[in-house]
């Protein structure tokens, strides 16, 4: 479904109610206040809203799916981001009053606000702007692994056919970037696609017929595992992969490392970062996260305006 409208508030996107109540699936916008009494705004110029976020939650939760008339809207303001900047000068007078002094003296100003307006508001105005035009970075790099994934000379498409294979994709949308995951799945086995520079990292071979992974001792040595010999009770190619990820999840043991979980067993061979498996075992609550099998045609605008801002 593709909606006419939507509002924005302070980089918020919201959708009209009457709008989405069809998609969710509600016979009327009185059932869904109904079941729903926290899940909503009301405007005075626009009417009843529902945060765009939110939509995409209800939508997982009655769906079970990401794929069902998604919307993903990102927006960021120069103004809102350099207005919610300015908001911590007070506090900055309080608490580090002579930092700033010290500051202004260095950079050749002979006050505090001389150096807030004339240098450190424009030096942050430069460092947001260029955050924004590094968005595009992600989008390039998720249809570069695109084509990589078409070019035989990166992956043999074929080969993983052949042997009873398949490759499933995972997009993940965070705060305007976005990024492409690849799985390779079977029976008794689920391994993700380590992309690089130069090579595709599949890990897999086939010797007198039978599928082999690579399963790295350390650094540097590995032991062929042939996936006959894997038993895990799962044939993964019967599912979508957020409903393999989230078994993967609940019934494989997981090392904490940080911000990552991995897993490198006989089977499966995963990388996944806490953000993501939170998502996936919160039934897409994380609004910061969306998780969306498949591969998207991303289509991306930016608009950079002036910022007439003082502290």
């Amino acid at each position: 479904m593709d909606f006419k409208y939507r509002i924005i508030k302070d980089e918020t996107v919201y959708l009209r109610m009457a709008d989405c109540i069809n998609a969710l699936g509600y016979s009327s916008e009185q059932v869904f206040i109904k079941e729903n009494p926290d899940a909503y705004e009301v405007s005075d110029e626009y009417g009843l809203l529902i945060e765009e976020s939110k939509y995409n939650n209800l939508l997982n939760c009655r769906h079970n799916t990401s794929e069902v008339n998604m919307q993903i809207t990102y927006v960021e303001t120069l103004e809102c981001r350099i207005n919610n900047y300015c908001k911590l000068y007070p506090i900055k007078y309080m608490l580090a009053k002579e930092l700033l002094e010290h500051q202004a003296y260095q950079s050749g100003y002979s006050n505090i606000d001389d150096f807030i307006n004339k240098n450190d508001i424009p030096d942050e105005i430069k460092r947001i702007s260029k955050s924004f035009e590094s968005r595009s970075s992600s989008l390039k790099s998720y249809n570069k692994k695109l084509q990589e994934l078409k070019d035989p000379a990166f992956i043999n498409m074929n080969s993983i056919a052949e042997n009873g294979l398949e490759l499933q994709f995972l997009t993940v949308c965070e705060r305007g970037s976005v990024g492409l995951l690849a799985f390779i799945i079977g029976e008794n086995c689920i391994k993700e696609v380590l992309f690089d520079d130069e090579y595709i990292y599949t890990d897999f071979g086939v010797l007198s017929g039978e599928v082999y992974w690579k399963e790295y001792c350390d650094d540097t040595d590995f032991d062929n595992v042939k996936i006959s010999d894997v038993k895990l009770g799962r044939d993964f190619r019967e599912f979508n992969i957020l409903e393999n990820l989230i078994w993967t999840l609940n019934k494989v043991d997981f090392d904490d490392e940080g911000d990552w979980l991995y897993c490198d067993k006989p089977g499966v061979s995963l990388g996944i970062n806490k953000d993501i498996a939170m998502n996936l075992l919160s039934n897409g609550n994380i609004a910061k996260i969306v998780l969306i099998p498949g591969i998207v045609d991303w289509r991306r605008n930016v608009i950079l305006t002036k910022a007439e801002i003082r502290a």
